[in-house]
């Protein structure tokens, strides 16, 4: 494959008047730069679109692409790297997604223990007040509240601000929560999403690898400084 590139790349190459070998320049087809050949790409929803641009022209910068066919194969690993940050993006939120319901879960758990704590407290002072035992009335827990605080402390412990999510990890763990333990569970646990994400960056990882080599072999083999030599 190397080797193909190589003589694509040769082909867009000029001879000058003294013999040697050099691409041609952006002027030589109207244009300011090579770039100008890749195509616009909009944004899909649910993609930072304003991060794009900069991502793209600084990797393209870094790239070093000197002929159109070097843009395109550099672009094509742009794309790929771009790809890769929106799935890691999508993999991680399928593991919050999940987070939350493992920690509101847990933190139900917590408030029902609680429930339970007062409640013996109460039944430990009515029997030392010498009241009738029959008469003890359990209150039950009011679940609709419960409900409500253990999904605002699973949306706090993912919270991006990282003061709030600090203040509900510590919290948790305050309260015996493991929250390792959840986010072990969260990975390990039977989601579609996420091992369709975690098979995505895999796929897309070897594609940039063998991409990203042929295009550097078709930089070390650019015949930049090669002269042509007369009979």
């Amino acid at each position: 494959m190397s080797y193909i590139l190589c003589c694509l790349a040769t082909w867009y190459q000029d001879f000058d008047m003294s013999g040697n070998l050099s691409y041609p320049t952006p002027a030589a087809f109207g244009l300011a730069s090579f770039r100008d050949l890749l195509p616009k790409r909009a944004a899909l929803p649910g993609e930072p679109a304003a991060l794009f641009a900069p991502f793209r022209e600084q990797l393209l910068a870094s790239l070093e692409p000197a002929s159109p066919y070097e843009c395109v194969l550099a672009d094509g690993i742009v794309e790929l790297e771009w790809e890769l940050q929106q799935h890691r993006r999508m993999r991680d939120e399928a593991i919050r997604k999940s987070l939350v319901g493992l920690i509101r879960d847990a933190w139900r758990k917590v408030l029902g223990q609680r429930h339970e704590a007062v409640l013996d407290a109460e039944w430990e002072e009515w029997i030392e007040a010498g009241k009738k035992e029959a008469d003890f009335v359990q209150r039950p827990i009011d679940r609709e509240q419960a409900d409500f605080e253990a999904l605002q402390m699973s949306q706090r412990a993912v919270a991006d601000d990282v003061e709030v999510a600090a203040a509900a990890h510590a919290e948790c763990t305050a309260a015996g929560i493991s929250l390792i333990s959840l986010l072990s569970d969260a990975h390990t646990g039977h989601k579609p999403e996420y091992r369709f994400h975690e098979d995505k960056l895999v796929d897309l990882e070897n594609r940039r690898r063998r991409l990203m080599t042929d295009y550097r072999g078709l930089q070390d083999n650019r015949a930049m400084s090669a002269r042509v030599v007369s009979k």
